[in-house]
């Protein structure tokens, strides 16, 4: 895929920073903690909205309305796992559109090598081991999946809520916007992610719910959905690439 082609890639993002209110924690046969789908879930401090663009992220103070992608995201630090839904989980239950909490999955498109990142796909882990570039910077070492392959090192690509949720998981002040914003600029450079070499504080419980936006700067906003469905499927090839995949 051309450079031209990642300079499409621009949007509205709002991360807010979330844990669970829980008066009755719900445990699973082994006894770890699992968020619950009726919970309640308080939010404690936000971004607001800002802009990415290939150039630079910055504040944004009218973001219009009509959401593209919603994700909230949840660590469980006992597993090094996620848990996520496609919805915002500060909402009361009845308007989550009976969304249930799971692990995140990530569908394996073997033509191109890609992982897709995603809340409904087939595997819990990678298609093969995350890139050194991101592991486990922005995943945890968890997902690396476990079976060998004959190609050692997968991209990555998905649902942008998704993805923006584990760029703020990732970075090495939990709930510090600032720093958010200095992730999103320097470590997030599509195709690459440049490292920023400090490990991410991840709290148990505590995640964050993404909203992204269109943004009205784009051009034609029906050109700039499509653009980012198609980021998000994989049709564009991967946001964040292997450079130590030897098929690079």
């Amino acid at each position: 895929m051309s450079d031209e082609r990642y300079r499409r890639l621009r949007f509205l993002f709002k991360v807010d920073y979330i844990e669970p209110n829980d008066d009755n924690p719900r445990f699973d046969d082994d006894g770890l903690w699992l968020p619950r789908d009726d919970g309640i879930f308080d939010r404690h401090s936000s971004t607001g909205w800002l802009q990415r663009t290939p150039e630079n992220v910055t504040r944004v103070r009218n973001p219009g309305d009509g959401d593209f992608a919603v994700c909230s995201l949840l660590y469980r630090s006992a597993t090094s796992y996620f848990f996520a839904i496609p919805a915002d989980c500060t909402k009361p239950p009845a308007q989550r559109a009976e969304q249930r909490w799971r692990r995140i999955r990530f569908d394996d498109d073997e033509s191109q090598n890609l992982s897709v990142a995603t809340f409904y796909g087939t595997s819990v882990t990678l298609a093969g081991r995350g890139s050194r570039d991101w592991v486990p910077e922005l995943l945890p070492d968890s997902y690396n999946a476990s079976h060998s392959s004959d190609v050692p090192f997968t991209h990555l690509t998905g649902d942008l809520a998704l993805i923006v949720a584990l760029i703020a998981s990732s970075c090495p002040r939990e709930r510090d916007a600032s720093c958010l914003i200095e992730t999103m600029q320097r470590c997030f450079r599509p195709p690459r992610w440049v490292r920023h070499r400090s490990d991410p504080q991840r709290i148990d419980r505590h995640g964050v719910v993404v909203t992204i936006r269109l943004d009205p700067e784009a051009g034609d906003m029906r050109e700039s959905k499509v653009d980012l469905q198609k980021f998000q499927r994989g049709d564009y090839g991967a946001l964040l690439k292997a450079t130590d995949s030897p098929n690079l």
